[in-house]
C-alpha cells in the first residue's frame, strides 16, 4: 500500500515517475487498473476538456509505460480509453492551442 500512496512532499508528477522507476510488478499493475477504472468514469459533464487532456497526457507520459513493462492487454485497453476520450473531445471541440501543440509534437517525432 505504501508503495503506492503519494507521499506529502511529491507532486502527481514525481509520485507517477518514482512508481514508473521503482515500483514493483504489483504495484504497477495496481496503477494501471486504477487509471483504466478513472479513465472509464472520465466524462466531460464532470470535468473541463483541459482537465481530460491533461489527464490523457499523464496517461501516456507515466502509465501507459508501465503497463507495457506488466501487461500486454492493458496497454491495448489503456490505449483503447485513450483514443476514445480523445475522439469524444474532438468532436466538442478543443482550444487550438493544444490541437496545435499535439500536432507541432507529432510532427517532431517523425
Amino acid at each position: 500500500v505504501l508503495e503506492v500512496t503519494r507521499r506529502k512532499e511529491e507532486t502527481k508528477a514525481q509520485y507517477l515517475q518514482r512508481v514508473l522507476e521503482t515500483g514493483s510488478v504489483r504495484a504497477k499493475i495496481l496503477k494501471c487498473a486504477d487509471r483504466i477504472s478513472n479513465l472509464t468514469d472520465l466524462h466531460r459533464d464532470t470535468h473541463p476538456n483541459h482537465k481530460i487532456t491533461d489527464y490523457l497526457a499523464q496517461t501516456e507520459q507515466f502509465i501507459l509505460p508501465m503497463a507495457r513493462e506488466v501487461n500486454a492487454n492493458m496497454v491495448i485497453e489503456l490505449t483503447d480509453l485513450i483514443a476514445k476520450r480523445r475522439k469524444i473531445l474532438a468532436v466538442w471541440g478543443l482550444p487550438w492551442l493544444y490541437v496545435l501543440k499535439m500536432w507541432l509534437s507529432r510532427r517532431v517525432r517523425v
